[in-house]
């Protein structure tokens, strides 16, 4: 019997160069043309994720992925930490739980105003979920949310929906979560780091290219299915990995080196792997999705 190909869904946080290490969105105005682009190219769906202020920034870049046929969603107001680290990015604090309900209102009403359409599908900034954003979420009504790093919980393997007291855990609440792709198969190579990113499948993708991406998702493929997991799964991708990345970083008060891997096959090379990546997999059947649609079909059942 034929193994049933994956479901993948690709997504984008629209956000400022380099995420939380800048402020400039060259990424979302000079990336967003040729990934949407690339996506045409294989009429694959996918979900681009804004922050509120980067929807205000480059509202030209909402149009875009708009007019494409693809998912405008929500990541934050301006990228704020919302939840649990999961990385040990220093000097950057958390908001304090009675903080979160309002900015993520905030940050809905913005992309919602920007959009004319207002955002379903949800991811934290650096991942960092938590109990709190995920009851504002579902009072905001919305249907999908891709904060949880596989590579770091590791417990949950499909999308599933949330418990209303662990988000972390399955229960019964409203919307969907889906945990982002991670690669249990790969030997960890500092097994003491407390974080686990070497599971974590960002930023393979540049690293690696889309054959060896392929890969990854190959194998993982046949360890989900031989602990009787229908094959899934969220890569996220930022706009800024498809425009060439600065080594360095200079500002009023100092300067600041990029790390090489931020920075290594950023631009072309990423655009070329992208492109790879969606060849193989319409090759071999894969189902592609936005994050709206697929937590719609799993909601009626359509897929599981």
């Amino acid at each position: 019997m034929t193994a049933q190909p994956p479901h993948v869904i690709v997504s984008f946080d629209m956000e400022t160069d380099l995420g939380n290490w800048w402020t400039t969105y060259e990424g979302v105005r000079e990336g967003t043309p040729a990934i949407l682009e690339i996506l045409a190219r294989y009429v694959a769906p996918a979900t681009f994720l804004f922050t509120a202020a980067a929807a205000e920034a480059c509202p030209a870049a909402v149009r875009q992925v708009l007019a494409a046929g693809c998912e405008v969603g929500c990541h934050g107001l301006q990228h704020e930490f919302l939840g649990e680290a999961n990385s040990d990015t220093p000097g950057i604090f958390t908001l304090l739980p009675e903080e979160i309900d309002h900015r993520l209102q905030l940050a809905t009403d913005a992309v919602a105003a920007i959009a004319g359409v207002r955002p379903v599908s949800f991811r934290c900034p650096r991942l960092q979920g938590s109990n709190q954003v995920i009851q504002s979420l579902v009072r905001l009504g919305y249907a999908a949310d891709s904060s949880y790093p596989t590579y770091f919980y590791g417990k949950q393997l499909g999308p599933y929906y949330p418990d209303r007291k662990d988000w972390r855990e399955q229960g019964d609440l409203p919307l969907l979560e889906l945990p982002l792709f991670a690669d249990f198969t790969a030997e960890l190579l500092d097994p003491s780091d407390p974080f686990k990113r070497e599971r974590d499948a960002w930023p393979r993708l540049r690293l690696e290219g889309g054959a060896r991406m392929k890969q990854r998702m190959d194998c993982m493929a046949s360890y989900l299915r031989e602990r009787g997991v229908t094959p899934f799964f969220c890569l996220y991708l930022h706009p800024w990995e498809f425009v060439p990345t600065p080594r360095e970083l200079v500002f009023g008060e100092g300067r600041l080196e990029v790390a090489s891997w931020l920075w290594e096959n950023s631009g072309a090379a990423h655009l070329a792997a992208l492109d790879e990546l969606l060849g193989l997999l319409r090759r071999d059947g894969a189902s592609l999705w936005n994050m709206r649609d697929f937590a719609a079909a799993w909601r009626s059942g359509a897929v599981h």
